[in-house]
């Protein structure tokens, strides 16, 4: 028995490959230089790379099929699932990369916000240790005007009566 090969022209799209497409929405542009889709490369453009993503998710299987000859359909789809594969395994490693790199961040933010504050904390106690300590040079000359103005007035007294001389 002989193997019957169905042949497809590039402009008929096989209703088999009308589906989503995963590895046109996750590896956009690398997908679509592989696969001879240049609309893919919008998607360095910044306010519409979102849509281009959802769009080549949409229509890549189709854009992909039109743009180069494949040998079979199910050629096509054992390349489209590879992918697929690959951009499923990017963006879950992505995410996760994403995850740890958020909580090393918060840590060493978070120590260091620490460490500032332990400093701040000790600056503030140097400086109620200064004020603390400038209150008592401050009673000490108090006490020490009080007891030293009856010594004054004596003095001077006493060295009136010394006028003599």
């Amino acid at each position: 028995m002989e193997e019957q090969v169905q042949s497809y022209q590039p402009e008929e799209v096989p209703a088999e490959i009308q589906k989503w497409n995963w590895g046109a929405f996750f590896l956009n542009w690398i997908w679509g230089i592989a696969h001879g889709v240049w609309i893919s490369l919008l998607c360095f453009i910044p306010v519409v790379n979102l849509g281009v993503a959802i769009y080549l998710g949409l229509k890549g299987n189709e854009l992909a099929w039109k743009a180069k000859a494949w040998e079979s359909v199910e050629h096509f789809l054992h390349k489209q699932r590879q992918w697929s594969k690959w951009g499923i395994i990017i963006f879950c490693v992505s995410i996760a990369l994403s995850i740890i790199s958020a909580i090393v961040g918060t840590v060493l933010i978070g120590g260091l916000i620490g460490g500032v504050m332990g400093d701040v904390n000790d600056l503030n106690q140097e400086i109620q240790n200064f004020e603390d300590i400038q209150q008592d040079l401050n009673d000490m000359e108090q006490e020490f005007n009080q007891e030293t103005d009856g010594f004054d007035s004596d003095f001077d007294s006493d060295f009136d009566s010394d006028s003599e001389f």
